[in-house]
C-alpha cells in the first residue's frame, strides 16, 4: 500500500474544511473560497490517487463546456439576466461571451474535485 494512502481522508475532507476556514476567517467573496477549496481538494486527492489525475483534467473541461453551453442558453434566453441578478462589482468584472470569469473558474474546479471523490471513496478505478 502506497504511503499516500494514509492521507485518504484528509484529501475528502480539504475542500470542504478549506471553504469553511476561508468562509470565516477572510473577507473573500465565497466563490472564490469555492474556487480555492475545490482547486486545493483536488490537488489533495491527486496526491493521494494520482491515477485519477487524467480524469480529473477531462472531467474538469467537460463539466466547464456542460456550464459554458448551459449559460449560453440562459443568455440566448434572457438577455441581461446576468447583468441583473450577478453583483458584478462585487467580482473581478471579467465577462468571456457574457459569462462572469468565475462562474466559469468555478465550474472548472467543480469538475476537477467533483469526478474523483467516488472512486476516491469507494477506491474505485474506471478501466478504459
Amino acid at each position: 500500500m502506497s504511503p499516500r494512502h494514509r492521507y485518504h481522508l484528509l484529501a475528502l475532507i480539504s475542500a470542504p474544511v478549506i471553504f469553511v476556514a476561508l468562509f470565516f476567517t477572510t473577507t473573500l467573496n465565497p466563490i472564490y473560497s469555492a474556487i480555492i477549496a475545490m482547486i486545493v481538494g483536488g490537488i489533495a486527492t491527486w496526491y493521494c490517487r494520482p491515477d485519477l489525475k487524467n480524469k480529473m483534467f477531462v472531467s474538469a473541461l467537460i463539466f466547464l463546456g456542460i456550464y459554458f453551453v448551459y449559460f449560453q442558453v440562459l443568455i440566448a434566453l434572457y438577455p441581461g439576466y446576468v447583468e441583473q441578478v450577478w453583483n458584478l462589482k462585487a467580482l473581478s468584472g471579467i465577462l468571456i461571451l457574457g459569462i462572469p470569469l468565475e462562474e466559469l473558474l468555478f465550474a472548472a474546479s467543480f469538475g476537477f474535485l467533483w469526478s474523483s471523490v467516488y472512486e476516491h471513496m469507494a477506491w474505485k478505478k474506471l478501466h478504459q
